[in-house]
């Protein structure tokens, strides 16, 4: 039997999202009361989450950086009573450093009997699809080189909960449409078929972005991407001046300020995977519709509703439906 991987929001079905974003809502609910109930001394004596994962166990692989995906998958496992064995760099902590391989490392942590799950980070486009090839457990892609599934999950359960449904909402993607986030929510935001999306990006004019901002339902802001920019050039100060020219054009084009703010609906919203920098300045942060920082918290229900739906197989019978 297929093993209920996570690997591309391409696989997804409407009723998985359904169902997963149900429970999410529940769950926050549930951290918004009280984590813990205590015998009135301060002695704990019950979990605010059941714990259906006793006696299991996650394997973090993560061979990038990440703070908001690593702490909240963590954490996620925790609540549910499972417990986590964690390499946050993978290629000098693993035998990886030995130039083991992939297959070989995913292999052998997955053959551990106490695994339940295998939650993986890696620069390559192939790493998550590779990592499951191997896998005699669930693999969730925590981003790779080609996508970042489980935060289009998270982006859209924001969208949901702020504006009460995705269906027939206007969606703009500003900034670098490179990034594995916007790849993942575009081809999630295909089950919601009366949506609409449009993107800015820094080869357009910089008022396009003000014009945008007036039809839309939901800014989704990115990063400029420059890690992967001017790969092809060597010398490092002219590499460092093609990229400060490119960011100069970037921030010119896609930067959401408050007069970008000040054009959209008032029912309307602002999103950011994170990191940030200068294309969500500070300054906009009063303003009630920015909500990045609601975003990043609901990693958490998110991603215990996931991993709730993926030990129980209720992700895998909602996979053809």
């Amino acid at each position: 039997m297929q093993l209920p991987h996570v690997i591309s929001a391409k696989d997804f079905t409407r009723a998985q999202l359904d169902e997963l974003f149900i429970k999410a809502s529940r769950v926050k609910k549930l951290l918004a009361k009280n984590y813990y109930q205590t015998d009135g001394s301060g002695h704990i004596i019950k979990d605010f989450l059941p714990s259906y994962l006793t006696e299991r166990t996650m394997a973090l692989l993560f061979d990038q950086p990440s703070l908001r995906t690593s702490s909240s998958f963590e954490t996620a496992m925790y609540a549910l009573g499972g417990n986590c064995v964690t390499y946050r760099n993978a290629s000098r902590e693993s035998s990886i450093a030995k130039d083991e391989s992939l297959e070989d490392t995913i292999e052998m942590l997955s053959g551990n009997p106490t695994i339940s799950v295998l939650v993986l980070r890696h620069p390559e486009a192939d790493a998550a699809q590779r990592a499951a090839s191997v896998s005699s457990v669930p693999v969730i892609n925590a981003g790779d080189g080609t996508e970042h599934p489980t935060q289009a999950l998270v982006d859209i359960f924001t969208i949901q909960e702020a504006l009460g449904s995705v269906e027939g909402k206007r969606i703009t993607l500003v900034g670098d449409m490179h990034a594995r986030t916007a790849r993942s929510l575009r081809y999630a935001l295909s089950l919601y078929p009366s949506t609409t999306i449009s993107m800015v990006t820094a080869e357009d004019k910089p008022r396009s972005l003000l014009e945008a901002a007036k039809f839309s339902d939901v800014l989704y802001v990115l990063r400029p991407q420059q890690e992967n920019w001017s790969k092809d050039v060597e010398d490092p100060a002219r590499k460092a001046q093609r990229i400060k020219k490119s960011l100069d054009k970037y921030y010119a084009a896609c930067t959401v300020s408050n007069e970008v703010l000040a054009q959209m609906p008032e029912n309307s919203i602002v999103l950011h995977p994170r990191p940030r920098g200068s294309e969500l300045p500070t300054e906009v942060d009063s303003d009630s519709r920015v909500l990045h920082a609601v975003q990043g918290r609901n990693g958490g229900p998110v991603r215990i509703a996931l991993l709730e739906m993926m030990h129980s197989g209720e992700w895998q019978r909602l996979e053809n439906k």
